[in-house]
């Protein structure tokens, strides 16, 4: 019974390890702070990159192929909303760095409502 209970000891000694090791090769999660910050630093960043025309002349190109429509709603119950139309297949494409969908490759549609509530 003692070599049984030895043998178990280091299974889970060694099983204790290789979850050790694996924790440790995560690193952990960002805190919600963290994220916001990030957020931000990035929108300052492109606010910054759009403020030189041929940049902003670019993304204009790009997102007038992305995004097919935008309604302003400005007297909602709980503020002004926005509707934004867009292929999400684009989205997703052009984010993965594959023009595929802007080339008039595969794609597909799917209406997203996004909002308060």
């Amino acid at each position: 019974m003692i070599d049984e209970r030895e043998a178990e000891k280091a299974r889970l000694i060694l099983r204790n390890a290789t979850v050790d090791r694996e924790v440790a090769s995560h690193p952990p999660l960002p805190t919600p702070s963290v994220l916001q910050a990030q957020f931000r630093a990035r929108i300052a960043a492109l606010r910054s990159t759009l403020e030189d025309p041929a940049v902003r002349g670019q993304a204009a190109s790009i997102m007038s192929r992305l995004i097919e429509s935008v309604t302003i709603y400005p007297d909602e119950p709980e503020g002004p909303a926005a509707e934004v139309v867009a292929n999400i297949a684009s989205l997703v494409a052009y984010a993965l760095n594959d023009n595929a969908a802007l080339e008039g490759g595969v794609s597909s549609f799917i209406a997203v409502v996004a909002g308060a509530g």
